[in-house]
């Protein structure tokens, strides 16, 4: 046996007593139970990976301590040490073995840190003793995923050219409870125009919830605006539909109001119109704007009839509502048979719709009036009074009157005036007719009396006579220098009988054809 120094002076500069150097006899490896001794840690020096640690999240990383005068001995994992200050981590010595000098202890960190602060661990190790603080910083606002597939916006339509304004809401899970500041402006791609800004708010602690995005902007196109959202470590790409205007129109719904018929003058007694409705489809109200170039009238049976107004010209139109569109027709065509009217408004139309104009049938109820007026001053015959409200007139018995547009004006004269000089007129846009005789200057039996005709299409004939004025006019009786006539005469039986009271009855005539 050796002599060695006691296995106290083999533990010198360890950090033990030095004194009681006795002698013994001992193996040579009798210090090989030595437990692992250290002359220093540096708690100051301690290397933290990954260096943050966020509080509300969950933390997984090592501590390396330096040390000094390791003695080379093995050692195995320490027991867990739970922080102080800030609660809620784990330091953990890994097994491992001391250097024969400087080296580093390997501690396992791990846990979710209570709040921002710091963490404090006390170290005991190879006689050796020391604090390791961590710092705790506030975690940023983090998510476990975003969901960007089915979100809708409100107002869920979104209309290509009008100002929107709305929200849509972007699903996350397993928020961490932060405070979170509005967004950086996202503008959209594909359908440009569009941006989207993330209100600030608060996440969910440990729960899912919803992200809210305001929206504005004027959509340039129809197709899908894209935004690409980031938020809370987690992205996705959210697709939103700009959509043309969603009023649409019936045009099954397109026909003519009222009495379409060749010769028939379309006016306030004979009002006609073209009638369409368009319904809004979409979920928020549609301002809407009509105008007689809307409508286009084509064929020749339609040929003198113009589009002269349209109502309402501006409509607000709800949600879920329609309106019915009325455009006045006015003017006259001589012509029957089909035609086609073609509706356009913006995204909207309805192309050659059939119209057909009917064959002119005279009502039963139609009578032929004549109306004259000799002009008198100081009880001496002026002349007599002519103008667009005197002379030949289509009028009805029962019902408002009818405007055929048929303007005959008859003069009186001295002498009788032939057929030939009063003449016939059949100028597009009124009715054929003829003054058949003035008998206003005749020795007859048909003397001071005037008769007409009016011959519609397919043989249908109205007669009228009239007694002329007074030779001399009646200061006292001004209703006694005018004579008006008020005759329907039976289209198979001829004109009036003149001695025949002035109604409005079907009558036989002694006239001349």
């Amino acid at each position: 046996m050796k002599k060695i120094v006691l296995y106290l002076l083999c533990c010198i500069g360890f950090g033990l007593s030095t004194q009681a150097q006795t002698t013994v006899n001992l193996p040579a490896y009798s210090c090989e139970n030595c437990p692992p001794l250290i002359s220093g840690l540096n708690c100051n020096a301690a290397n933290l990976n990954p260096a943050n640690i966020y509080d509300g999240l969950v933390y997984n990383g090592t501590v390396r301590l330096p040390y000094t005068h390791g003695n080379g001995k093995v050692y195995t994992a320490g027991a867990p040490i739970a922080s102080t200050g800030v609660s809620g981590l784990s330091l953990s010595l890994r097994a491992g073995n001391l250097a024969n000098g400087p080296g580093e202890l390997v501690f396992d960190l791990s846990g979710t840190a209570a709040t921002a602060g710091a963490a404090n661990f006390l170290i005991n190790f190879g006689g050796q003793s020391c604090s390791v603080s961590v710092t705790i910083v506030d975690a940023p606002p983090s998510v476990a995923s975003l969901n960007c597939n089915g979100v809708q916006p409100n107002p869920v339509d979104i209309i290509e050219g009008e100002a929107y304004t709305g929200t849509f809401r972007v699903p996350y899970t397993r928020g961490n409870g932060k405070v979170y500041a509005q967004g950086a402006p996202v503008l959209s791609t594909g359908v440009t125009g569009l941006t989207a800004v993330l209100r600030a708010g608060s996440l969910a602690n440990n729960a899912s919830g919803e992200l809210i995005y305001d929206i504005t902007g004027t959509p340039s196109g129809t197709g899908t605006a894209n935004f690409q959202l980031s938020f809370g470590g987690q992205s996705c790409s959210l697709a939103l539909t700009s959509s043309a205007v969603p009023v649409v129109v019936d045009c099954s719904s397109a026909s003519i109001a009222g009495n379409l018929m060749q010769h028939y003058y379309l006016d306030g007694g004979n009002p006609v119109a073209f009638e369409i409705t368009v319904a809004n489809n979409s979920s928020s109200s549609r301002n809407l704007t009509f105008s007689t170039s809307d409508l286009t009238l084509s064929g020749n049976p339609l040929n003198g009839i113009s589009v002269s107004g349209v109502s309402p010209s501006s409509i607000n139109l709800g949600a879920g509502q329609s309106s019915t569109i009325r455009y006045t027709l006015s003017g006259m065509t001589t012509t029957a048979g089909s035609g086609t009217v073609s509706w356009i408004n913006g995204d909207m139309s309805c192309p050659n719709i059939p119209v057909t104009v009917r064959t002119f049938s005279a009502p039963g109820d139609l009578f032929l009036s004549l109306y004259t007026e000799r002009i008198c001053s100081n009880n001496n015959v002026l002349g007599l009074r002519q103008g667009s409200a005197r002379g030949v007139s289509l009028r009805r018995s029962g019902g408002p009157n009818i405007n055929l547009n048929l303007q005959v004006h008859v003069r009186w004269s001295t002498s009788p005036i032939s057929a030939s000089t009063l003449g016939t007129a059949t100028t597009i846009g009124r009715l054929p007719y003829s003054i058949l005789r003035d008998y206003s200057n005749s020795t007859t039996s048909y003397a001071n009396r005037l008769y007409a005709k009016v011959t519609f299409p397919g043989g249908q004939v109205l007669y009228a006579d009239i007694t002329s004025p007074p030779a001399s006019c009646d200061p006292f009786n001004p209703g006694a220098n005018y004579q008006y006539s008020k005759y329907r005469y039976a289209r198979d039986l001829g004109p009036d009988d003149p001695s025949a009271p002035k109604d409005d009855q079907d009558r036989t005539s002694p006239f001349p054809n």
